[in-house]
């Protein structure tokens, strides 16, 4: 795990997406096959599933590696696997990777519901939530009135 945790750790190593950018993966940079090799089987023992992208100089000739990962729940495990091991900053960029792309917590759910009850409209919703930053379950770039329609 301190392999994996050192790799996180390291913005120069490691890309964490950030969902209010349209990014949503993780990816790793390996400059060989042995360290690739390594990631891999770390990932695989938490039951992380990635997969190896690998990208070609201009002479065609093999650069580094990527091991991306690209699901929310084996983001999720690698979040959880890490805790501890990672930086604050890396924690919470992954965790809030991972809290984007998961479901709405049932509280913040009710509490969606309670405001427009109450008359208050999709659009003032959606500005409150981008406002104070909720991120739980927001799925794309923010809370869109379309987006709140559809789940509300």
């Amino acid at each position: 795990m301190a392999l994996l945790a050192a790799a996180l750790n390291d913005p120069a190593q490691t890309q964490i997406g950030n969902p209010r950018r349209q990014s949503y993966s993780v990816s790793i940079r390996v400059d060989d096959i042995e360290q690739m090799t390594i990631v891999e089987e770390a990932l695989k023992t938490l039951g992380v599933a990635s997969q190896t992208n690998h990208r070609r100089t201009a002479g065609l000739k093999p650069g580094a590696a990527y091991i991306a990962l690209y699901t929310q729940a084996d983001q999720e495990r690698l979040l959880r696997a890490l805790e501890g091991g990672l930086t604050p900053e890396r924690w919470d960029i992954l965790d809030q990777l991972v809290r984007a792309r998961g479901p709405i917590p049932d509280e913040l759910f009710a509490r969606m519901q309670a405001t427009i009850s109450r008359g208050k409209g999709y659009g003032y919703l959606a500005e409150q939530l981008n406002e104070l930053g909720i991120i739980d379950g927001m799925g794309g770039k923010c809370w869109t009135v379309k987006k709140l329609k559809r789940i509300v």
